[in-house]
């Protein structure tokens, strides 16, 4: 098991390595904060740009589909014939994904990241370049954020008991300062009547908040709104 981790963390070194090489990302060292994981640990700090983005034609998208558990070699291939750049593969070796949208901010940035290989919600929100480099809402979601154990979910799943979370493709509701003055992204994720193709029921509300060095510190549940007075 313990060899498998390392094989593991070395081919992830060796990726970002090469991606470093190529200058396709820019990679700068941060001191974790005493307190996150140990007390002043150096960790690296990726930066993402908009040179990254790749947008796949149709044809591309079906070359995609080829590509069975998104094989690199094949992924490549199908990009490049397409236009991507160096740096929009280098995004994909690094994360599994394609970067379709790109937001500016300072230190974290919004990104749309493209995933060909689902059947529903291929595209996701990514807040990217703090510590870690890549957080996904849709990811952070499997904890459900303890929206199960606010008064206003149960209030409206006293009404509708089919009432469930829905963690995947959140959207994006603003930007805010986070209370220690760095960076906060809300989120709103829906609250269905039961199955994905069931009607929206309310939403719960996300802070994602972030120190001023881009530390990512938490995500919580703000309230529960249901879809009578939930905006659009």
């Amino acid at each position: 098991m313990a060899t498998a981790r390392a094989r593991g963390l070395a081919a992830r070194v060796a990726v970002l390595a090469a991606a470093i090489a190529s200058a396709a990302v820019s990679v700068t060292v941060a001191t974790d904060r005493v307190g996150s994981s140990g007390g002043g640990q150096p960790l690296l700090r990726v930066g993402f740009g908009p040179e990254q983005i790749w947008r796949p034609s149709r044809e591309a998208i079906g070359a995609l589909q080829a590509c069975r558990g998104g094989n690199y070699t094949c992924v490549r291939a199908a990009m490049l014939a397409d236009g991507a750049s160096e740096d929009a593969v280098l995004f994909f070796r690094l994360t599994g994904w394609f970067l379709s949208g790109h937001q500016g901010g300072a230190p974290v940035q919004l990104g749309r990241i493209f995933v060909p290989w689902r059947a529903n919600e291929n595209e996701q929100w990514a807040l990217l370049g703090g510590v870690p480099a890549v957080v996904l809402p849709e990811r952070e979601a499997n904890f459900d954020f303890g929206v199960q154990g606010n008064a206003e979910y149960r209030a409206l799943q006293a009404e509708h008991p089919r009432l469930m979370f829905w963690g995947s493709g959140p959207a994006l509701e603003g930007t805010d300062a986070s209370p220690d003055g760095g960076q906060r992204f809300i989120f709103r994720y829906s609250l269905l009547d039961g199955c994905h193709a069931c009607a929206v029921l309310g939403w719960a509300r996300v802070a994602f908040d972030f120190a001023p060095d881009g530390t990512y510190e938490n995500a919580r549940l703000l309230d529960v709104e249901p879809q009578a007075s939930a905006g659009p």
